[in-house]
Parts: structure tokens; sequence; C-alpha cells
């Protein structure tokens, strides 16, 4: 303890006390004085403690800090990254401490430790196209990081152009990293940089290119930090002329010729779209030429019109329409009476018109009344409902289709032929069917049966008739002839029981109207009932005729009433 460190006695000035002084051999600071009496164990504590907070060269109170970091250097590429150095110490009361003064280096932990610890850092990207070294202190100890330049790339915007065949300026983008060099080469004597020829990082070259006295095309090549950039003119364009511009023709075929005019060295061609017009020489040529062609026969009726490109000239070629002429096949048809359809050809030139005017009412057109060119009519006939031929005129393309139909044969059929009624009175109906147009009379010689309807008509139609009241017990027989065809009727006799309601009509004010039927000669009770279990005579008389009407009339509050006849 002695050979390390000394022990300074003086006198403390306040109260002429003493105070004992412990300072390290190498200790470079101020004592630390303490006034007796002095703990000696306190003082073991304090000795290391004066090692940590002391300036300079620091040592513990036993031997002098020593320091190793691993490694010593290292080399990263270009790019951004990461690391760390490993701190070895003598002991683990050795203080330590880190100094960077490399902006591209950052320290993100352990800036200072005691003892054995670790720095971990990071390295920023390597803008430049030079190598970077940077040294930091860790712990005493030199701490070497090497960083490799970045690689140039160069990139141009944009890589080609195209020019007029003027003179014209434009300019392209040279892309780099900062303090990649470049530099512009050019071999074409119409192209001139404007700009330095060399530089470093991103820039942008100017340039103009001359007028181009040809008519041909030209490309020329510029390497810019070895990336070619493309440019193109075009020559000087060709001019042409053509005579004429413009030619009509009639509808027929026909022929004839253009004359192109143009310098020695330009070429041109003939574009043709239109299948009426036909080239018949040449498509192509230098300088002056001419070129013939053959127009066909317009079909149409509307004039047509076409372009031919000539040079990049166009020549417009007008023929005329063909003279509308139109025809029908056939001219006139007969058919039978029945319901048919029928056709008819329009021969015509192609855009020629017509309509087809019908005022028949017999006859009806199914297809379209108007169209053009050639084409076919269809159309249908009614059945001829009449005994007599008929004829109707169409008005096709101006032309005359006569339509003429047979008479239809009258045929006749009742519905139905027979038939048999009770002994009461009541009416039927019989139904007639014919041709329309076929007339028919109806001819009745019984007294018993009456017709209701007109006893003639024509074509379809209906006979209405009556039968009165049999009162006889014998059935009977009567035969009425309709449009030559026969109705057979059979009533039945009056039975014994004969005695019914024929009819229960609701009247206006409250009355009700009954009529019944019975033997003639015999005495009948009318009754009413308002629930079919207590019945009161109404009304009784004699039946003189064989039918019996009376008129009742019931009380205001009753809303319903039941009626029966008996015979007495």
């Amino acid at each position: 303890m002695k050979d390390k460190a000394q022990m300074i006695k003086r006198p403390f000035e306040r109260g002429g006390a003493h105070e004992q002084i412990f300072r390290s051999p190498n200790f470079q600071g101020t004592g630390l004085g303490m006034r007796k009496p002095l703990n000696r164990r306190l003082c073991l504590v304090l000795l290391p403690l004066m090692a940590l907070l002391g300036a300079g060269s620091a040592s513990n109170a036993t031997a002098a800090c020593t320091y190793s970091i691993s490694p010593a250097s290292r080399m990263h590429g270009y790019g951004a990254a990461t690391n760390s150095v490993n701190v070895t110490a003598s002991s683990s009361v050795c203080a330590w401490t880190v100094a960077n003064t490399n902006t591209w280096i950052t320290i993100t932990s352990g800036s200072a430790g005691v003892g054995n610890g670790t720095v971990h850092y990071t390295v920023a990207a390597n803008p430049n196209p030079i190598a970077r070294t940077g040294v930091v202190v860790i712990a005493q100890q030199l701490f070497t990081v090497q960083q490799q330049a970045v690689p140039c790339t160069y990139s141009i915007s944009p890589t080609s152009r195209v020019h007029g065949y003027g003179a014209a300026s434009n300019s392209v983008s040279v892309t780099t990293s900062s303090g990649c060099t470049w530099t512009v080469i050019n071999t074409n004597g119409w192209i001139t940089i404007m700009s330095a020829t060399s530089g470093a990082g991103d820039s942008i070259v100017s340039y103009v290119v001359a007028a181009n006295p040809t008519m041909n095309d030209r490309t020329g090549v510029v390497l810019l930090g070895g990336e070619s950039f493309t440019v193109t003119q075009r020559g000087i364009p060709c001019t042409y002329s053509i005579s004429p511009n413009d030619r009509t023709h009639g509808y027929g075929a026909a022929s004839n010729f253009v004359s192109v005019t143009a310098p020695s060295e330009c070429r041109w061609a003939v574009v043709n779209t239109n299948d009426w017009l036909i080239l018949t020489s040449a498509t192509d040529g230098t300088g002056d030429g001419i070129f013939t062609y053959a127009v066909a026969a317009n079909p149409s009726a509307s004039d047509r019109f076409g372009v031919v490109m000539v040079a990049d000239q166009p020549f417009s070629v007008i023929q005329r329409a063909v003279p509308c002429s139109l025809s029908i096949s056939p001219e006139n048809r007969t058919h039978g009476y029945g319901a048919t359809t029928g056709s008819v050809s329009v021969t015509t030139a192609i855009g020629c018109p017509w309509t087809v005017i019908n005022t028949n009412d017999w006859i009806t057109i199914a297809s379209s009344t108007s169209a053009s060119g050639s084409g076919t009519v269809s159309y249908m006939v009614d059945a001829n409902p009449n005994p007599m031929d008929r004829t109707g005129v169409v008005m096709i393309a101006d032309q005359l289709l006569t339509l003429k139909q047979r008479a239809v044969v009258c045929g006749y059929d009742i519905t139905p032929t027979t038939r048999v009624h009770g002994f009461g009175e009541t009416t039927g109906t019989v139904i007639v069917s014919t041709s329309g147009g076929c007339g028919w009379t109806v001819v009745n010689t019984n007294t018993w049966i009456t017709i209701l309807s007109s006893t003639e008509g024509m074509g379809f139609g209906s006979v209405g008739y009556k039968v009165t009241f049999n009162h006889s017990t014998n059935e009977r027989s009567g035969v009425i002839t309709i449009a030559d065809q026969s109705l057979s009727l059979t009533q039945r006799g009056l039975t014994n029981t004969g005695f019914f309601f024929q009819s229960i009509t609701p009247l206006s004010g409250g009355h009700v109207k009954l009529k019944f039927l019975g033997p003639p000669n015999s005495t009948c009770e009318l009754q009413g009932s308002l629930d079919l279990i207590n019945w009161g005579r109404i009304y009784s008389a004699t039946n003189t005729a064989g039918a019996v009407e009376y008129i009742d009339t019931p009380p205001s509050s009753v809303n319903r009433r039941f009626y029966r006849a008996l015979l007495r």
C-alpha cells in the first residue's frame, strides 16, 4: 500500500487538527482531504473511486489501466452498413470513451464504458467514386474504417430524338453519381455540342443540328458517358403535283391517265381502295411519270365517288349513275277462291327506288312497300267469300300487277240439325255457316213455331225461333228449312204433373211478376212464405188458358219471400 500511494500529513488549518491526504503517485488533481480520525476501511473504498474520477492518465490504486480493441480496422463496401468493435480493459473498473470526428460514421451505442464492452456504429453510403478512410479513437486505441468508392454508372434521357429537316437545337440529361466524370464524343459533322464536352455528376449537354440539305434521312450517334444518344434527322420533303386533280366519267366503262410531276430523286406511289376503279399501269415511280386506270360501268342509279392517292395527292373520280328502268314479272296472275300467297320479281338497277301501291282490301302486301334495286314483292289474298270472280290491280315500281280471283262455290251447313224441347214455351237458335256473299232463306210452315230473326241472310249468320206451350199430352214435330238445310224440332206433350212456375221476375217498385203453367180449366192457388214452414194464400184463380200470371206486392218490411202454387 505504501509503495503505490503516499500518505501526506499536514495541519488542518481550521482548529489545529490534522488531515490525511491520500494521493496516487500519478494523480495530477488535488488531494482528497479528510479529517482525522480516518477509518482505514473507508480509505480502501475511496482509493478505487479516485481512479475512476481522476482526469488524464487514470489508474487504480493497484495498477495502470490498459485497453485493446478488436478488430483494429475494417473495410466496408460503398453501401450503408452497420458493425461493432469489442473493447477489452485490464480491469472491470477501467473507464474508456469513444472519440469520433467522421461525419459519415455514427456511433449508435457504447460511446463510453467501464471494463469490457462493445461499440456499435453505422457507416453511410459512399456517394463518391473515391474510397474514403476514417479513424475512431476507442479506449485510446485507433479503429480505422475504410469504405470503397461507389461504382460510376451513367444514364441519359432521352436516348434518341428525331428532328425535322431544318436546323434545330435541344439537350440531353446526363445522370450519374457526384464525382463520376464523363465526356462527350461526337464524330458527326452536322451535330455540334454547344455545352462542355466533359463534366462530373448530373448535368445537361446541349447540341444543335444543321439543316439537312438532302432528301434522305440521316442518323448520328453521340456518346455521353459511354451511353449512345441517337439523333435522326428527316430529309428535305419531296414536292409533287398531278394533272388533272379530278375527272368525271359517264355511267359506262371508261379508261384514262393522270400525269405526275416530281423531282428526279423523289419516289411516288399510287394507292387505290376503290373496287370499281382498276389501275392498269405501274403503281409506283420516280420523278415525272403517268399512271393509267379504267373504271367499270356503274350498275347503280346513284353517282359514285372515288379517290386515288397519287404521290400523296388526291385524284378524285366521279362516275354518273345509270338511268333507272324497271320491270316486274309476272304482270298478271289468277288465283282460286281460297286464301293464298304469291310474289312478284322486280328488276332494276342498283339504287333505283320503287314503291308498292295497293288499294284492294282483300290483297295484303306482306313485304316492304318500298325498296331500291332488284327485289321481290310478296302478297297475300283473302279467300273470296262471294259467288262471283273479283279483280284487283297493284302498282309495283310504276308497273301494273293484275290479280284475278275466282268466285266461291256456295255450300251451307246448319248447327244443330235436330232439337227436342219440353212442352213449355221456349226459344232456340240455329247457326248458319257458309261463305260470305252466299245468300240463304228460312221457310217455316209450322203454326206453333215462330221465326224471331230475319228469314233471309248472307254468309255466316244465325236464326232465332220460338215454340209455344204444348197443351196437348201428345208429342209434336215440325221441320224448318234454313239455307236449303232441314232443322227438325220435336216438342214433348203435356204430362199429368205438368204444373210449374215458368218465371218469377222482379219488377220496379218492389213488385214481383209470377207466371205458372198448368192443365187448362184447373183451379190453382198461389201461396207465400217467409221461412218455408208457414205458408199463406196470396191468390187463387181458374187456369182457363193453361197459364196464369200474377203480380205480387210484398210488404216493404219483407226482404225475401218464397212462393208455391197448388192445384185444387
